[in-house]
Order: C-alpha cells, then sequence, then structure tokens
C-alpha cells in the first residue's frame, strides 16, 4: 500500500486528490491517553521539482494543501483513490495508499499591512496552509538499508523462536 511513481501513474493520482492523515494536537493531547486527530487537505503538487527545506536544502517531496502543526511530524499521509474521486472510481485494491510522512510546512512572513487587517495585531508569521510530505518510496528506501535489514531479520528470528512449538 506504499504509494509508488508507477501506482500514482497507474490510478491518476495527482494534484487535487484528497488525503488525510492523524497526528497529535500538542494543546489537547488528554490526561489519560493520546488521542489523535485527524486532518485532511489535497495534493497540491507532486514530486517533479525538489522541495526547498530550511534544515536539509533540497530534498524530494510532495507539497499538499493542509495546515501542519507540531506535532504532526512523521504521522503517516494517506491518499484517497476509492469511491467518490473524481466520480464513481472502480478497482482491485486498496481505496488508500500510503503517500508518505508528514515533514513540516511553510510560514509567510505577516506584512504591516496583514497585522493591519487584524483586530488584535501580532507580529510573527502564519502557516501558509502547505505542508512537506516525504514520498513513501524515501521512507522505503530508508529501512531497506542494510543495517536495518540485518537487524530485522535478528530480530525476525528471535521472535519466530519465541513463538515456536515446544516438544512435548
Amino acid at each position: 500500500m506504499l504509494l509508488t511513481r508507477a501506482i500514482a501513474e497507474e490510478h491518476t493520482i495527482g494534484p487535487g486528490d484528497e488525503l488525510f492523515f492523524p497526528g497529535l494536537l500538542v494543546t489537547h493531547h488528554g490526561k489519560n491517553r493520546n488521542l489523535p486527530i485527524i486532518r485532511a487537505g489535497t495534493i497540491a503538487a507532486m514530486r517533479e521539482e525538489p522541495v526547498l527545506t530550511k534544515a536539509y536544502g533540497e530534498i524530494d517531496a510532495y507539497l499538499v494543501e493542509a495546515r501542519s502543526i507540531g506535532g504532526l511530524s512523521g504521522s503517516p499521509v494517506f491518499v484517497n483513490v476509492g469511491p467518490g474521486r473524481g466520480g464513481i472510481v472502480i478497482h482491485e485494491g486498496p481505496s488508500f495508499f500510503l503517500l508518505g510522512l508528514m515533514h513540516g510546512h511553510y510560514d509567510s512572513e505577516l506584512t504591516d499591512t496583514d497585522i493591519a487587517l487584524e483586530d488584535e495585531p501580532r507580529a510573527g508569521q502564519v502557516n501558509m496552509g502547505i505542508a512537506i510530505v516525504i514520498p513513501a518510496e524515501k521512507i522505503r528506501e530508508a529501512l531497506d538499508q542494510e543495517e536495518f535489514a540485518a537487524q530485522r531479520a535478528v530480530t525476525d528470528e528471535a521472535e519466530r523462536a519465541r513463538l515456536a512449538a515446544i516438544p512435548d
């Protein structure tokens, strides 16, 4: 269910397609347990051009129309390909794919004009509503590195041994 370029082409996934993602609202995380919120949005741009980030320079990423906030970084982002997408879409397989993981968002500086239009003046930045999603293919690439694959093999073998039947 990881979205690849081939699957995106097969299902004509692109700008305007709906997406959703769970995350933690850090200002309302619950007293007895963490309750996730669900955010929604649309794909704004596919991975045709690198995306400039402050921390990592240019990266391969999707741009999505969604307000990412602190607490959502690392959240899985899913794209809907089920019924209702552009009319009735009938196909075999899943109704959504993992687009990738939420990375961050863009802020815009408030201008003096913006501040003058506010009832309560505020300085600083405002969330532009465009978020960055690291592609599922990149996550898979990272997880398939030799050191991680070797560790998974050790863990899997230990788990098989733990669950194996005991001779009577």
